[in-house]
């Protein structure tokens, strides 16, 4: 939720004029629940999943994992969408920043 309070990705994405579809505030809080059980080691992907699945049927295309412990999940979540995952996309973009400029 402090992702999306910030607007980290929001600011980004209307750049690009693509269309941000967020999960609602109970969906949010299911998340958050979910995240907190990833970080205490019990994995449960049936709400991250829901949470997913109904992004996808309000019209979103890539479902953006923008928390890392998400983005420790997101082989087994088997999404019929594509999927970003933040933390592999930010080393990525860490190692491109450094290769240039050393």
């Amino acid at each position: 939720s402090g992702t999306i309070k910030t607007g980290i990705y929001e600011r980004s994405i209307q750049k690009t004029g693509l269309d941000l579809i967020l999960p609602q505030a109970h969906e949010q809080e299911r998340l958050m629940s979910a995240i907190g059980q990833i970080k205490a080691g019990r994995v449960d992907l049936g709400d991250i999943r829901n949470v997913a699945v109904s992004l996808i049927s309000n019209g979103a295309q890539v479902i953006l994992l923008s928390c890392t412990e998400l983005g420790l999940v997101e082989d087994e979540l088997n999404l019929p969408a594509a999927t970003v995952n933040s933390t592999e996309a930010l080393a990525g973009a860490a190692i491109r920043a450094v290769m240039e400029n050393k």
